[in-house]
Formats: C-alpha cells, sequence, structure tokens
C-alpha cells in the first residue's frame, strides 16, 4: 500500500510504502506537502502531487519504489497546483488537470511529451479530476464553470477523446 503520512501534524507529509499488515513499511519522499498517490499497473512507480513547503512550489512526481529515484513530471509552479496524477490502464501516460491553466494534460511517466488535452480557463472553465477509459483512449473530467455567485459554481460530467481532442458533457447538474 501507499499513502501519505504526516507525523508531526504540521502540514510536511511524506510518502510512504508498506506492505498489506502495515509491515516494512518506509518513506519514498521527503517531508513537504505531498498529495495524492497513484500506483502504475505494473506496481513499479508511484505518482504523487509534491511541493517543496506547504505554500511553495508545486508539481507532479513519479518514484521508482524499488530505487527511490524520483523524476519531475510537470513543471513547477508558483501559481497554482497540478494533480491529483492519474496513471492511463498501460501504464504509458500519466493524466492531471491544473489550476494553473484550467486544463487537462497528458505526460509520458518520464516527463516528456506534456500536451494539453482540454482548452482550460478560457471563460471561467477548470477541467480536474479525470478518470482512463478501460482503454486508454478516452478520460472523463469534471468541468468547473465558475465566475458565477460565490459558493454557486455550477460542475459537470465531461468525456475527451485523446485522439480527436473533442470534449463532450456526459452529466451536468441540475
Amino acid at each position: 500500500v501507499a499513502l501519505k503520512r504526516d507525523p508531526s501534524c504540521d502540514c510536511r507529509s511524506d510518502i510512504i510504502v508498506a506492505r498489506a499488515d502495515g509491515s516494512h513499511w518506509h518513506a519514498l519522499t521527503d517531508a513537504g506537502n505531498n498529495g495524492s498517490v497513484s500506483w502504475s499497473p505494473d506496481s513499479s512507480l508511484l505518482a504523487y502531487e509534491g511541493a517543496t513547503s506547504p505554500v511553495g512550489r508545486t508539481a507532479d512526481y513519479v518514484v521508482n519504489v524499488r530505487t527511490g529515484r524520483r523524476t519531475r513530471i510537470t513543471p513547477l509552479s508558483s501559481r497554482g497546483f497540478d494533480g491529483p496524477p492519474v496513471w492511463s490502464p498501460t501504464g504509458k501516460l500519466i493524466a492531471f488537470g491544473s489550476n494553473q491553466t484550467g486544463a487537462l494534460y497528458t505526460v509520458n511517466p518520464d516527463g516528456t511529451g506534456l500536451r494539453m488535452v482540454t482548452a482550460g480557463l478560457s471563460g471561467g472553465v477548470m477541467d480536474d479530476n479525470p478518470s482512463w477509459s478501460p482503454n486508454g483512449g478516452s478520460l472523463a473530467f469534471d468541468r468547473e464553470f465558475t465566475g458565477l455567485a460565490v459558493g454557486c459554481n455550477e460542475t459537470s460530467v465531461f468525456v475527451v477523446s485523446l485522439a480527436r481532442n473533442e470534449a463532450r458533457p456526459l452529466v451536468r447538474d441540475a
């Protein structure tokens, strides 16, 4: 299992892995503002959200579970966050939303091939929380329409085909 641990309750968490019974745990990251984790399909790698401090620069990372080698897969930002990262069924891509642009992206596990797959913040739109289709050809995601009355943002579920970069609504708030 993999989880986020904040032993001192100071918002400086690390990512740990352990056997299912809780034994043989060890930290894969240094204490920082680390967030959601996602296992690669072959369980050799973990993708996670990470920051250098609670109010610091943020990015998404991939860490090799066996060696601890960490690779940043998104650019560092001081203006927002990327995440949570989600592995494709084949393990060839990772998807994430970015509140810096409001768009969804895919990237290779080594950090190359960054690709915007939705348009982003044009007109007060935020795309986030991607989920892969079983064949890896599409992403379902939340599209939040911001800029409405405070506390009244509307969220709808959309799907985007990666072959065509065309998003269409699946479910809208009533």
